[in-house]
């Protein structure tokens, strides 16, 4: 999640007069996340002999604003492609995620925020996914652990995009585990499937 350092051409959430409902990091109890600049970020890479990296966009820092992770993936093609969050319920949307895919090196669409009641079976997101899947981009979900029989009802109409669920916040290590464990063992029908789980908190 690169964070500029430059708050004046990339405003975090915090920085914008009108906020409106946009979460931060501090809604979910945590400091604002410091900067990861492109400068830190090669350097880091380079002691590591990281030579690519996917840059995917820090939500809760810049909401749908994707402009940083996308003149960074601009500015350095050969190492870096992003991953893009966007408005779900916009009916643009899926026009604005093929120029992404086709002009800025997006390669993957993530799916973050707090999501209204019924945000899965919502026919305003259908779009979306289809085209996901016509650019043949993986999905990533970062979701919460009771949204998962929700995210059944996509999962099974789009069954060829590569998907990552990870986090499932507020999972718990249950007994009996194979019962509480239900909606995520069901996962296992659905093919192209990934998951990454981090119990109870977003760290693994």
């Amino acid at each position: 999640h690169p964070i500029a350092d430059n708050r004046t051409l990339y405003p975090r959430i915090r920085d914008l007069e009108n906020k409106s409902d946009m979460r931060t990091v501090h809604d979910l109890g945590q400091p604002e996340w410091p900067a990861f600049a492109l400068t830190e970020m090669l350097e880091t890479m380079d002691a590591c002999g990281i030579t690519k990296a996917t840059l995917v966009q820090a939500y809760y820092t810049y909401h749908h604003d994707n402009r940083y992770v996308i003149d960074l993936t601009a500015a350095h093609p050969e190492r870096f492609v992003a991953v893009c969050v966007l408005d779900e319920l916009d009916l643009a949307t899926p026009d604005h995620l093929s120029d992404l895919v086709a002009n800025h090196r997006v390669r993957g669409w993530r799916i973050m925020g707090n999501k209204p009641k019924g945000f899965f079976t919502d026919p305003r997101t259908f779009p979306l996914w289809k085209r996901a899947q016509s650019l043949n981009i993986p999905i990533c979900l970062g979701s919460r652990y009771n949204e998962l029989p929700d995210l059944m009802e996509p999962l099974k109409r789009e069954t060829q995009v590569p998907i990552a669920i990870e986090h499932t916040w507020g999972m718990k290590i249950e007994a009996p585990f194979k019962d509480y464990a239900k909606p995520l063992l069901d996962l296992a029908k659905i093919p192209h499937m990934h998951l990454k789980i981090a119990a109870p908190i977003s760290f693994s």
